[in-house]
């Protein structure tokens, strides 16, 4: 069976993600996104239209729930001069746009494309993260042929910097690990393939430990170190990764 290239792996990423029906915020409330535009669903099922773009998807609320970043597809091409990754020229530019969940004021433009990472200007951003504090966002690219790459955003003055490479990725926000990063990493093996198995990284990317090879291992080491997640509607579909970093502390 033919492997998954980089950019094979992040758009089926993106596809499941943003046809995804909502993630789990703190007190039974869910962040969704329908129709690209992102949505608030309250504990009482009441649902609020955050965004009317159209291009919106890829919601994550921020560990204290008081934010929401996502994505926002501009679908411009970007110029030609610029060399950068294939996903950005092909299907044009996106945007990480943040929104206040108190307060009700409008969303507001966190990251512009491109990016300049390691020499090379990248236009499509994938699958972004509050760190732990709300300091931090972490989101993805399509850096290489064989795995997408993990770039993190200092959202005081937007600096950006190459995290580690990763086919997907979650911040853990609660916990003995809270704040550090569970990563699907594209490996050689000592004789012939490659092999995809989990990690836990710290929130700059140093090794720390295996978690194992597969969901099941996953699983595991959430429910030892994190919390639940079993309540996540994601957690059963393949885009299940996308759970983790909406866990909140187990009640008392």
């Amino acid at each position: 069976m033919k492997s998954l290239m980089v950019k094979d792996r992040v758009d089926l990423a993106v596809l499941l993600v943003c046809l995804s029906t909502g993630l789990p915020l703190g007190g039974g409330s869910t962040v969704e996104e329908h129709h690209g535009n992102i949505y608030l669903r309250s504990a009482k099922a009441v649902l609020e239209q955050l965004t009317d773009s159209g291009r919106d998807c890829m919601p994550s609320l921020s560990a204290d729930d008081t934010r929401i970043v996502f994505v926002r597809n501009l679908d411009i091409p970007s110029p030609g001069s610029i060399v950068g990754d294939a996903v950005g020229p092909e299907f044009g530019r996106s945007q990480l746009w943040i929104y206040q969940t108190r307060g009700g004021t409008p969303p507001q433009l966190l990251l512009d494309s491109p990016i300049l990472i390691k020499g090379r200007h990248f236009f499509g951003f994938y699958a972004p993260q509050f760190s732990a504090d709300g300091n931090f966002v972490y989101f993805q690219i399509a850096f290489a042929a064989s795995s997408a790459a993990i770039v993190r955003l200092t959202i005081v003055n937007k600096d950006v910097v190459y995290i580690t490479d990763a086919v997907a990725f979650a911040v853990i926000p609660v916990g003995k690990y809270r704040g550090y990063l569970i990563t699907q990493q594209h490996r050689p093996k000592l004789g012939l393939g490659y092999y995809d198995w989990y990690y836990l990284l710290s929130s700059g990317g140093q090794p720390v430990d295996v978690i194992g090879q597969d969901k099941f291992d996953v699983s595991n080491f959430l429910d030892l170190y994190v919390g639940d997640v079993n309540t996540c509607p994601a957690w059963n579909g393949p885009e299940w990764m996308t759970c983790i970093s909406q866990i909140r502390p187990r009640a008392k």
